[in-house]
């Protein structure tokens, strides 16, 4: 007798027994780097759990596959799921729940290691430096980004993540350049430049910068076929470790300053302002300091927004800080000197800032008064002495005058003989004005208001064609509607 069970386990193809697995593309990784985890099934029935994050880093990307592999009587069904995530620390790949054929299976964890230090190529070098490796809170540091790339260098698409400078206080230096500042004989060299303020003391890190270079690269599916994508490189900086001392005294002010005040007048009347100006300039930090204390009884003061300027200069950072002050009074009072704490770092020491006082003086207004109406009876003296000459010049003024009226007469004829519709007598300057809307459609009217311009602002004798002018605007103005 024929063993039907035997004859259906050799007809029926036979499924793997259930199998899962987590795969990832390295182990080892640099800050900057991807990682790609893939997840395999093998089975008939599939599911795979909803994954919106991984190791608490969320997905970048996500691809799946399916493949149907038959060898002999067996058929084996692959299903692939593949995550890309970046993380910045060593991290821990968790177990993974996936059904398959009505049971659920288990992945095993993957640990995954990240490291921080300065990873570089032959063709690639990412730089990370400062200009000093100690220095007090608020003191400005200097730190420098410079990316070499070989010129040979086929790239097709980038991605920049700045250096991380937590608590620092960040400045950037100059604006940024799609070219490359310099080269050398190999490669193409890229600078950016920070101006950073440690806001606490302690050893602090700047954690590495990371670019990210896509250049030409082929690889192969899971069929076999060629295909020619990006391949993308992660470069990363070194790290910077700044030591950062305490000041001996909170103060709003590092650096190394100067500080002067000037007045517009010490003399003046009641209730009229005396203008006064302080700055402070030199090189150092000024961001925390906001305005300068001033205080003076029995006077009231109108004070400006103060002004700040910072640029950088000779490799430091130099600063200008500005404020103005309206003084007004009723009586005399004294603008007193003001100090202002700093801490200079060549002396590495609290210092003060000090400006000199001004005595002003608010003058009697019965007194001024009266030194006017002194000045104005000697000016009536003066104006007395010259009394004989006054016919001479009433009879002088009387024929100036006629001649101006016999002249406006003449030129008002010789207006009105004119036929233009457009008038003449108004200014060249209206006329290059109507000109303006068409010499860019109009040769002629370009011709024109380059004469009129020239006449006008150059003070070229030039004869303008007037009738041809008017002429030209009519027919100028009729197109336009």
């Amino acid at each position: 007798m024929i063993n039907l069970g035997r004859i259906l386990f050799i007809l029926i193809p036979i499924f793997l027994f259930a199998n899962v697995d987590v795969k990832v593309d390295k182990k080892v990784l640099y800050l900057g780097d991807t990682l790609t985890i893939s997840i395999i099934a093998e089975g008939k029935n599939i599911e795979f759990p909803d994954i919106d994050e991984i190791a608490g880093y969320e997905i970048i990307s996500k691809a799946t596959s399916q493949s149907v592999n038959i060898v002999g009587n067996r058929i084996k069904e692959v299903k692939k799921v593949s995550f890309v995530i970046e993380p910045n620390k060593n991290i821990t790949i968790p177990s993974f729940k996936i059904k398959v054929d009505g049971k659920i299976e288990k992945t095993k964890p993957i640990k995954i290691v990240v490291k921080k230090g300065k990873r570089s190529y032959e063709d690639i070098k990412f730089i990370l430096t400062s200009n000093k490796k100690e220095a007090f809170i608020g003191e400005p540091i200097l730190v420098t980004l410079k990316l070499k790339i070989k010129k040979s260098l086929d790239i097709l698409d980038y991605r920049f993540y700045p250096p991380k400078f937590s608590n620092f206080w960040v400045k950037r230096v100059g604006e940024d350049k799609t070219k490359y500042l310099y080269e050398d004989k190999n490669f193409l060299i890229k600078e950016l430049k920070y101006i950073v303020f440690p806001q606490k003391s302690g050893k602090l890190t700047i954690e590495p910068a990371v670019i990210k270079i896509a250049t030409p690269g082929k690889n192969q599916d899971i069929y076999g076929i060629t295909m020619f994508n990006p391949v993308w490189r992660s470069v990363s900086t070194n790290s910077l470790e700044i030591n950062v001392k305490p000041l001996e005294k909170d103060v709003d002010l590092i650096g190394n300053f100067k500080i002067k005040a000037f007045i517009d007048k010490n003399k003046t009347l009641s209730k009229e302002p005396v203008n006064l100006t302080i700055e402070i300039e030199g090189f150092g930090n000024i961001e925390n300091f906001d305005e300068i204390p001033l205080k003076i009884e029995g006077v009231t003061i109108y004070k400006d927004k103060p002004k700040k300027i910072e640029k950088f200069k000779n490799g430091s950072l130099y600063s200008k800080f500005v404020q103005k002050f309206s003084i007004i009074s009723e009586k005399d009072y004294t603008i007193p000197s003001i100090e202002i704490e700093y801490f200079d770092l060549n002396d590495k020491r609290i210092k003060k800032l000090k400006t000199k006082s001004f005595k002003i003086n608010i003058m009697d207004e019965k007194k001024e008064a009266e030194k006017k109406e002194i000045f104005k009876e000697t000016k009536n003296t003066n104006v007395v002495v010259k009394k004989g000459n006054e016919l001479l010049y009433f009879i002088g003024g009387f024929l100036v005058a006629i001649i101006l009226i016999l002249l406006i007469a003449l030129i008002y004829i010789l207006v009105k003989r004119k036929t233009f519709k457009i008038e003449l007598k108004s200014s060249e300057k209206e006329l290059l004005n109507q000109l303006m809307p068409y010499i860019s459609k109009n040769k002629e009217a370009e011709i024109f208001a380059n004469e009129l311009y020239s006449k006008i602002y150059v003070n070229r004798k030039i004869k303008i064609d007037k009738k041809r002018l008017k002429e030209l605007l009519n027919e100028l103005k009729k197109l336009r509607g």
